[in-house]
């Protein structure tokens, strides 16, 4: 099956990634959907996922937001879950980390205490030890600003332990966890 990270924007958006996704693994289900944080720009498309039957994964803090979004009425402006599968959805909710493992392979979703959004959640890839993260930083393209939030990533990574080596960012690339010390560490000019 397949784990699908952020559920960006808005319907037409999750249906393009889904045909996408289809197109590449036909006979794999989308199974799971992780939503880093509820900012509309990483879960407008969630309802998407939720009406082709893909658990959402949320942080406990924002399960009651997630459940408000999917079981919220589309009449003006009916989506699928509106329209084509009202169904009862799946949520399973990170209090500090969750394992997803289908024996061979796992996943991990940890929630990462920051100033950005208080109910973030990073996704580790333990084998290929690639730490996704949202907005916290992103390689290659973090604004000065953000630096706050970045020493906050860098902290968490150091706190639990995880032996990362890349971290890739929802709003850009992906880069050598080395790159995030350095914009940490570095003097402000």
């Amino acid at each position: 099956y397949i784990i699908v990270v952020e559920a960006p924007l808005y319907q037409e958006r999750s249906q393009a990634v889904i045909h996408e996704i289809k197109k590449l693994w036909p006979d794999k289900p989308i199974r799971y959907i992780v939503q880093t944080h509820s900012h509309d720009d990483h879960i407008g498309g969630l309802r998407t996922y939720a009406a082709n039957g893909a658990v959402i994964v949320t942080s406990e803090v924002s399960k009651d937001r997630v459940e408000q979004i999917l079981n919220a009425s589309h009449i003006i402006r009916p989506d699928m879950l509106q329209l084509l599968h009202p169904r009862q959805v799946m949520i399973e909710s990170v209090s500090d980390k969750k394992i997803i493992s289908d024996g061979n392979r796992s996943v991990e979703i940890y929630s990462v205490k920051n100033s950005h959004a208080d109910d973030m959640l990073a996704v580790y890839l333990p084998k290929e030890k690639i730490l996704l993260d949202s907005d916290l930083y992103s390689p290659g393209g973090t604004p000065a600003p953000f630096k706050v939030y970045a020493k906050q990533l860098l902290d968490f990574i150091t706190q639990t332990g995880l032996d990362v080596k890349i971290i890739a960012g929802t709003h850009s690339g992906f880069g050598p966890v080395t790159d995030l010390q350095k914009f940490v560490n570095q003097e402000d000019m």
